[in-house]
C-alpha cells in the first residue's frame, strides 16, 4: 500500500467502503428474521429468501459485471452501482409489506453485486504483479470484518430498535460513500467498446441461479427433494454449456 499515490489511496478506500457495506448487508438479516417474520406474518422458508435472494442475485451479477467493467468507465459503473444499492436500501427500510421488502433486497444486491468484481479489477490495475497478493490479503482482512460483525450488530439493533434501522442506519453511510465517489473517484483501466454477449448472460444467469437456488433449498428440506438435486443438476449442466459457449465465442462475456 505504501507505494500507492494519494489519488490511488482515495480510490481504494472508497471502493473498500462500498464492498464492506455490500458484505455487511449479506449477514445483517440473519438475526432480524424472527422480528420480520412476526411483523409480516410469514413462514421461516419465505423469510429465508431475504438472505438467499440477496446472495442469488449477487451471484448472477458477477459474470454480468465482467462485461460492465470493460464496457463502462470505472467511475460511472461504481456511481450507478452505489446509487442502485442506496435505492434498494431505502426501499427495504420503508417497505410496507414483505413483497416490497424482498424487492428492496433484490435492488440492493444488483448494486452490491458489482462491488466485488470491480474491486478486483482496480487492484489488478493499481498494483504491480508482485504486490497484488499482499494487497488482496490486506483488503480481504478488512472486508472479512463485515460478515463477522453483521449478526452481532443486527442482534443489538433488533433488540433495542426496529429491524428497519438495519437499513436506515446503513443508508447514510452508503450516501456518504456515493458523494465521496462522485468527487474523488477517478477511472482506472481502459474502456473497451465490446458487444453485449446476450446468450452468455442468459446461460450464466440460469446456470448460477439454478445452482444457488438448489443449494438454498437444501437448507429448508431434504437433499432427495427434486427442488434440490433437480436445480443443482440443471445449474451444473447450464453452467457447463456457458463455459463451452464462452470458449467458442468471438466476444466472450468473461
Amino acid at each position: 500500500m505504501d507505494t500507492l499515490s494519494k489519488r490511488d489511496r482515495k480510490i481504494l478506500i472508497i471502493l473498500i467502503a462500498g464492498v464492506f457495506l455490500g458484505f455487511l448487508n449479506q449477514t445483517l438479516m440473519n438475526t432480524a428474521l424472527p422480528s420480520i417474520m412476526t411483523e409480516f406474518h410469514i413462514s421461516t422458508s419465505l423469510g429465508q429468501w431475504l438472505i438467499n435472494g440477496y446472495m442469488l442475485v449477487n451471484g448472477v451479477m458477477v459474470p454480468l459485471t465482467a462485461f460492465l467493467i470493460q464496457r463502462l468507465k470505472t467511475r460511472t459503473l461504481y456511481l450507478w452501482a452505489m446509487a442502485i444499492f442506496a435505492l434498494g436500501t431505502l426501499i427495504a427500510g420503508f417497505a410496507p409489506n414483505y413483497g416490497v421488502l424482498i424487492a428492496g433486497r433484490v435492488v440492493q444486491s444488483i448494486g452490491s453485486g458489482v462491488f466485488g468484481p470491480l474491486m478486483n479489477v482496480v487492484v489488478m490495475n493499481l498494483f504491480v504483479i508482485e504486490r497484488r497478493g499482499s494487497a488482496m490479503g490486506i483488503i480481504g482482512l478488512a472486508l472479512n470484518f463485515a460478515p463477522t460483525i453483521g449478526p452481532t450488530l443486527s442482534g443489538f439493533i433488533v433488540s433495542n430498535f426496529s429491524w428497519r434501522w438495519l437499513f436506515w442506519g446503513v443508508a447514510p453511510l452508503i450516501i456518504i460513500d456515493l458523494i465521496l465517489a462522485f468527487f474523488l473517484l477517478q477511472n482506472i483501466g481502459e474502456q473497451k467498446f465490446l458487444k453485449f454477449n446476450f446468450l452468455g448472460v442468459i446461460l450464466s444467469s440460469i446456470g448460477l441461479g439454478s445452482l444457488l437456488y438448489g443449494f438454498s433449498n437444501a437448507g429448508d428440506g431434504s437433499w432427495a427433494s427434486p427442488n434440490v438435486w433437480g436445480f443443482i443438476i440443471l445449474g451444473m449442466a447450464v453452467t457447463m454449456l456457458f463455459v463451452w459457449q464462452q470458449t467458442h465465442s468471438h466476444v466472450p462475456l468473461l
